[in-house]
């Protein structure tokens, strides 16, 4: 009587056993990290948008092979790709409709040193924790939770596709003394408009010449210095809006010229009171009709649209 007991305590032991390691997550030796050398990396998505970040000649990170990408996206980016680990496989009866899920909705991942690739995979979304990221790897054709060792959160936000939040968000980057000339014409009647040319230094005021004696150059020189890494909140062009937008009138223009000719021209416009607003009245409780905190901004004569946020261009948006 005391072994038939002690067989089926061992065979409960051993079912239970069975039981909990089917549903455990346990470690395996599978990796996505990639600690060689690489110099480019493709992201495409299920809608068909795709990114190409690579290095340049020169050594620089690029999108798309001819513009700037943000520093701190592709550091994060590149800093995932260097330290991503697997934390576990995927239980056996989540395995389907994980599969499916990740077969519905993922971002695939090339990367590559010297046109040679490395690895592929394919990003899914969060577990339910959301302390783990699904990644579907190429080869195995296997699905793993993969996380970062030390960070809490998932990773699927840091594979982006969107070309428009790829792009580097600086605009303006001078320094003081690679300024040539710029001029801001603001296109309300009761704010004055100026033109400032630092070699030899002329100052014009309404189109009328200011005498020097009257200016302190310490203050110029300190206004010259705002315009280093002057950034905008995002780009916009894809806005439903924006034509009717670049068809209303102005609120002012800067243009801007360094000692290589240069040019830099942004026309900016009033932003329509909207759900982002801030401020949606004013102290005497009614309705505001533009944005006090934001512009739209046409760069460049149409090579780029998007939204500034005054307290970062307010430095430069001066009367003289």
């Amino acid at each position: 009587m005391k072994q038939i007991i002690i067989l089926i305590v061992t065979i409960a032991i051993i079912a239970g056993l069975y039981i909990y390691l089917e549903k455990k997550d346990y470690p395996v030796s599978k990796t996505f990290s990639v600690n060689e050398n690489f110099d480019k990396i493709f992201l495409s998505d299920m809608q068909e948008q795709s990114v190409i970040l690579s290095k340049n000649k020169n050594g620089k990170w690029v999108l798309n092979n001819s513009e700037n990408i943000r520093p701190d996206a592709i550091k994060i980016l590149i800093n995932t790709i260097k330290k991503v680990r697997v934390k576990t496989s995927v239980p056996k009866a989540q395995r389907e409709n994980i599969y499916k899920k990740i077969s519905s909705e993922n971002i695939k991942v090339e990367i590559y040193n010297k046109d040679n690739k490395l690895i592929t995979y394919y990003v899914g979304g969060p577990t339910n924790d959301y302390e783990g990221t699904y990644f579907f790897d190429d080869k195995s054709k296997d699905i793993y939770i993969t996380h970062i060792p030390g960070f809490t959160g998932y990773l699927t936000p840091r594979y982006f596709v969107d070309k428009e939040i790829w792009k580097d968000r600086t605009i303006i980057n001078y320094d003081k003394d690679q300024i040539s000339s710029l001029s801001i014409h603001y296109y309300n009647k009761d704010t004055t408009s100026f033109t400032l040319e630092t070699t030899p230094l002329n100052i014009d005021v309404n189109d009328k010449k200011i005498d020097l004696n009257n200016i302190d150059l310490k203050k110029v020189n300190l206004y010259l210095n705002g315009f280093s890494k002057l950034e905008i909140e995002g780009f916009e062009n894809n806005y439903i809006k924006k034509d009717s937008i670049l068809n209303s009138p102005e609120f002012c223009r800067l243009t801007l010229t360094d000692k290589n000719k240069k040019h830099t021209d942004l026309k900016l416009f009033k932003m329509p009171i909207n759900k982002r607003s801030k401020l949606q009245y004013n102290k005497d409780g009614k309705a505001l009709k533009y944005d006090l905190d934001r512009l739209f901004v046409d760069i460049n004569n149409g090579k780029d649209f998007g939204i500034l946020q005054l307290y970062v261009f307010n430095r430069v948006l001066v009367k003289p």
